[in-house]
Formats: C-alpha cells, sequence, structure tokens
C-alpha cells in the first residue's frame, strides 16, 4: 500500500515558511471568490424557485420563528426535506429581510469557507501542498459551481459543503486518534450535512476510499498480525472488516435520511411530476451524464441551469460515452497500488455522482451543473496528484529547473483561465432575463427556459412575446408536466387578459389534465369557472383543491364565496372560520363571514362574530 505522500519538493521548506504558505493560500482562496463571485451580491432574484424557498414563502420571510422551524422539520419547499438549508434561509430572512444581497452574501461567504477548509483538510491528510492547494483553488472558481454559489435557491449545496468540509477534517482527527467523541462529531456534522442536502448520502463510502489513501488506515502497522492477538468481537476482526464495521453507523444515518427525502418526492400515482421514462433510457441518460461531466470540467463552456432530458439519445453517444468510463475505469483499478489517488479520485467523482444520475426518477432534467459541487473534487484528486508524481519521477531521474517553472506556469494559468469564465458565467445570473436568454443561446427544446422567460415578460406587459415563448415551451415535448402544465396556465391568463376567454378557458382545463394532482391548477381552473358564472363547477375544483392542499386559505376563500352565491351561507361561514384560524386578520374572510351570517338572518352575531377573529 502507498502511503500519503510527504514529499519536501511540494511544499514550502521549514516550519515558519510552510505557516506563511498556508496563510497564502487560504488568504488567495477567500480572494478568488470574492472576485469571482462577489459580483452576485448586486444580483436580482432570479424567480426560479427562489419565490419557493425565499422571498413568497410565509413560513421563511417572518425569520426565525418556532412554527416556522417545526414546518421546516416536517415539511420543506417543492417537496425537499432539507430543514437545515430552510432555517438557514430563515436566518438570513432574520439579518436581511428579502433583499437579495444578503442571501448573495450568505452563499459567498459559505463556498468561501469551504475552499479553505477543504485546503485545510486535504493538507493534514496528505502533507502534499502544491497538489493541495491546487485542488482547493479550482474547487473555488470552477465555472461548474458558479449555479451553487449565485442561485440562492442552491444554498443546499454550499451549506451541505461546508458540512461535508467538517465531515472530512472531523474524520482526519479521528483516523489519527480513535475515540467515541472524535466519531460522534463525525457524524453529527455528517447529520448536518445531510439536513441541509441529502445527496451526502455517499459519504460513508468515500470515508472508506480515504481510509485506503490518503490515511492509509488499511495498512498494517509494524509488528501488527493480521487480527489481533487477543480481544474478542471488534478487536478481533481483520484490518479491513474493522473499518467497514465502523461506517456502518454512518451508512445507518445516511440510509434513514434518504428515505425521509425519498418519502418528500414520492408523487402520487396520478401526478408524477415526470413522464415516466424506460429503465434502459434513464440508463443511456446517466452514461451520458457521466461523459459530458467529466468533458464539462476540463471545458466548460455554454453552462445553463437546466438541461432538457432527451430520450433520443444517439446510440453512437452512449456507447462512446460508456467505452470512455470504462477505460478510466480500467486504467485507474489497474494503478491502484502505485498511484492509488487515482482510483480513490475516480471513485470520489463517480460515486458521489451516484444518488443525482437519475437511475431513481425524480428529476426532469438530463442533468445539472451542481451536482459536481463536490463529486468534481475527486477528479481534481486524481488529475493533481498524478502530475505532481509525474513531476518528480521526471526530476528525480534529471533535475531539470524549467520543469518546475513550466508546471506552476501551467497550473496558475489553468486556474486564471477557469477563474475568467466563472466570473463570465455568474453575470447571467444578475436577473432571470439575462440568465434564460443565455440557456436558449446554449441549449435547444428548453421548455423550462422559455417558461421562465415568458412568466415575467407578462408581468412586464409583453405579453406577444411571453405567447411566443410559450407556445415554443409547449411543443418542446417537454417530459416535465409542471413546466408543461404552467405554461398552459400561464398562456391561458395571456389570452384571457386579451379577451380570448374560451381559448383562455380550454388552457386552463388542459394543464389541469396535465397533472391532475396538482392543487394549482385546479385552483386556476375554479377561478376561471367563477368568472364564467359555472359555480357547481367551480366549487368542485376548489373542493379538489383542498382535498389535495388543506392549507392553501386562497381557495378556500375562493369556495366560501361561491357557496354564499349558491346559496349555502352556512357552509361559506364555516369555510371563513377555517380561513381566520389561518389568517386572522384577513379582512376578506371577516367580510364574507359577515356576509354569510347575516344571510342567515344572524344578524346581531354578524359583527361579534367576525370581529371576534
Amino acid at each position: 500500500m502507498t502511503s500519503p505522500i510527504h514529499s519536501n519538493s511540494s511544499r514550502p521548506a521549514g516550519g515558519r515558511a510552510r505557516t506563511y504558505g498556508v496563510w497564502g493560500v487560504s488568504v488567495f482562496l477567500l480572494l478568488a471568490v470574492a472576485v469571482v463571485f462577489g459580483q452576485t451580491v448586486r444580483h436580482d432574484f432570479i424567480g426560479f424557485d427562489d419565490n419557493e424557498y425565499v422571498y413568497d414563502n410565509p413560513h421563511v420571510t417572518p425569520g426565525l420563528t418556532l412554527p416556522g422551524l417545526w414546518w421546516a422539520l416536517t415539511d420543506g419547499p417543492l417537496g425537499e426535506w432539507c430543514p437545515v438549508t430552510v432555517v438557514s434561509h430563515m436566518l438570513d430572512c432574520e439579518l436581511y429581510g428579502v433583499k437579495p444581497g444578503g442571501h448573495y452574501l450568505t452563499n459567498v461567504l459559505l463556498h468561501a469557507a469551504s475552499a479553505v477548509l477543504l485546503f485545510l483538510v486535504l493538507l493534514r491528510m496528505t502533507g502534499d501542498f502544491w497538489p493541495t492547494a491546487w485542488v482547493a483553488a479550482i474547487f473555488a472558481i470552477h465555472p461548474l459551481h458558479v449555479e451553487s454559489v449565485a442561485w440562492v435557491a442552491e444554498r443546499r449545496d454550499v451549506l451541505s459543503g461546508l458540512f461535508f468540509m467538517l465531515t472530512l477534517g472531523a474524520y482526519t482527527l479521528y483516523a489519527e486518534r480513535p475515540s467515541l467523541a472524535r466519531y460522534l462529531a463525525v457524524a453529527g456534522f455528517l447529520a448536518l450535512g445531510l439536513m441541509a442536502k441529502p445527496m451526502l448520502v455517499t459519504v460513508p463510502f468515500l470515508l472508506l476510499l480515504l481510509d485506503y489513501w490518503p490515511l492509509g488506515r488499511f495498512r498494517q502497522v509494524s509488528g501488527e498480525s493480521t487480527r489481533a492477538a487477543s480481544g474478542s468481537g471488534f478487536g478481533r476482526l481483520p484490518v479491513a472488516a474493522r473499518l467497514v464495521v465502523e461506517k456502518i453507523p454512518l451508512i445507518v444515518l445516511a440510509a434513514v435520511d434518504g428515505k425521509i427525502a425519498m418519502s418528500f418526492h414520492l408523487p402520487d400515482a396520478s401526478g408524477s411530476p415526470v413522464a415516466p421514462l424506460s429503465l434502459a433510457t434513464r440508463l443511456a441518460n446517466a452514461v451520458v451524464s457521466y461523459a459530458v461531466y467529466l468533458g464539462k470540467s476540463f471545458y466548460p463552456i455554454d453552462l445553463a441551469p437546466s438541461y432538457p432530458f432527451r430520450t433520443d439519445l444517439p446510440i453512437a453517444w452512449v456507447a462512446g460515452s460508456l467505452l470512455l468510463l470504462v477505460a478510466i475505469t480500467a486504467l485507474a483499478a489497474y494503478g491502484w497500488r502505485r498511484w492509488p489517488y487515482g482510483l480513490v479520485g475516480w471513485l470520489w467523482f463517480l460515486g458521489m455522482l451516484v444518488p443525482v444520475m437519475g437511475l431513481v426518477q425524480f428529476a426532469a432534467h438530463a442533468r445539472a451543473d451542481r451536482y459536481t459541487y463536490l463529486s468534481q473534487i475527486g477528479l481534481s484528486i486524481a488529475l493533481a496528484w498524478s502530475v505532481a508524481s509525474l513531476y518528480r519521477s521526471w526530476q528525480s531521474h534529471q533535475p531539470l529547473p524549467w520543469r518546475r517553472s513550466l508546471l506552476a506556469a501551467v497550473s496558475g494559468g489553468a486556474v486564471l483561465v477557469l477563474a475568467v469564465i466563472a466570473w463570465r458565467q455568474t453575470a447571467y445570473w444578475r436577473n432571470g432575463e439575462t440568465l434564460w436568454t443565455h440557456t436558449l443561446a446554449c441549449t435547444e427544446r428548453n421548455a423550462v427556459a422559455h417558461y421562465n422567460l415568458a412568466y415575467p415578460y407578462t408581468r412586464q406587459g409583453r405579453i406577444e412575446e411571453a405567447i411566443g415563448h410559450l407556445s415554443e415551451a409547449l411543443a418542446d415535448d417537454s417530459i416535465d408536466r409542471i413546466v408543461i402544465a404552467k405554461s398552459h396556465g400561464l398562456l391561458g391568463d395571456c389570452l384571457a387578459s386579451q379577451g380570448k376567454t374560451d381559448a383562455a378557458f380550454a388552457q386552463y382545463e388542459e394543464a389541469v389534465s396535465v397533472v391532475p394532482a396538482a392543487p394549482m391548477f385546479h385552483d386556476r381552473l375554479a377561478i376561471a369557472l367563477a368568472h364564467r358564472n359555472q359555480l357547481d363547477r367551480a366549487i368542485v375544483e376548489w373542493r379538489e383543491t383542498l382535498r389535495l392542499a388543506p392549507n392553501f386559505w386562497p381557495a378556500r376563500l375562493g369556495l366560501a364565496n361561491a357557496l354564499l352565491a349558491r346559496g349555502d351561507a352556512s357552509e361559506a361561514a364555516d369555510q371563513c372560520r377555517q380561513v381566520l384560524g389561518q389568517q386572522p386578520r384577513s379582512p376578506e374572510a371577516t367580510a364574507l363571514l359577515r356576509a354569510a351570517l347575516a344571510t342567515q338572518g344572524k344578524v346581531e352575531d354578524a359583527l361579534p362574530a367576525a370581529s371576534g377573529h
């Protein structure tokens, strides 16, 4: 087993010089993150899930409240269970309100802290200064990480990333001197990371890889036999078995979190947000996506927040991607003894992407840049230590001073080029229009981009432009049922604003038929029916809305209005009371309750009953 690399040629000589080097690299990482991502503090919310996570979420905008904390633990935005992330958004609202600058600042600070921690932890693990510094620099400024930092709703990445680094740091200390307290620290940081984003479920297996390299825990120390000479149980197991058993509590922790996350994601049979795909189609997309992630790591051009899922991938793409992955895996496995960092880095990359490769179908996109936030570290490690090993081998045979200069120039140049690309990519995220216009320029048949451009256009009165994008979205044959249904609904609004009420109504009905288990579309159809004075059908749609979303009080208020108009004052009053239970100061519910009581001949009770809420 190859031991961790501790070459004097790879790090500053002397204790003081090393300390200065550590401080220097840490400051450089902070400055690099500030230069590339600092511009986000002047950006607007982009409206792509930002509303659900922050500025339109009534549980989050009040800041830290007991009801909000309970909601974070028992529910979550968009079917995501990420209570630690939700609490961080609440804390931001407590500090900054709903001004976007402060929320972006938190993302930048979390990412900067993770970059410095990665440097410090990896340096502690390996003792290898310059490869570690380069890996941390690539993590800090890589363009694929723009989405994670420059998108407020993706706080999950940078927050779970911070706890990931803390988990690795705690595990490094535990590996140096195992103790219960240090193990509990590992489990605690991992639990917090999982509750920030469940993607960390593969971390226990990653720790097993790190046991092999660079921690060297599989290596038998001098004088130690394969089995302990004395003791029983855990102490009598072989070293490899002990290391596996040691991870079982962490695996259980990850499995429990994964189970909770999946229970929040699982859709109603009639309301899946994604058109069903065959296993073969999902496997083909996963293979191609791995190859694309690999390619974009080295050539990060034409990046976008949403890549449409293609069900017609050319067989040549799939076969070529599979061949590439098999070849790299075989090469890494072939050199597992001589170049352990190659195998560990490659398996780090492959393994951390497994939860988001679409084998279990939840999302409608083919892939996402944000998924590489932590997985790409493995690629950087494999490349950095392979180049360092090759350089040292050459220098040991024939030392040439120019090699050091060339290596420094190439390494520094790569960081600089990536930083420039990342800075430019970050600029596209300054608002929704610039982001989605850029997305349409570098992707095809992107219904998500068309819809997200149409939505602000309708608010700006640019109805014809909005209709054009919505028509494109509906023609894109997307597997994203939610986006298709939203496009039908928004197109209905546009047509209604032009006085085309029949055409608008047909769009609302189409939206309900696409995703029948989504309450928002039943509510919109009920409103349209009420405007057409079809109260009986409107009442049916509002009842269905409330069956799907019992706490959606605007639908309950609409139902009360329709019931009162139809002459059912008693139930209308009951519905108003339920609304006032959620919204005690609602003037609409108060006025409607007064009218319902008056209709029942309870004039003397109307004012007290209403004001009592």
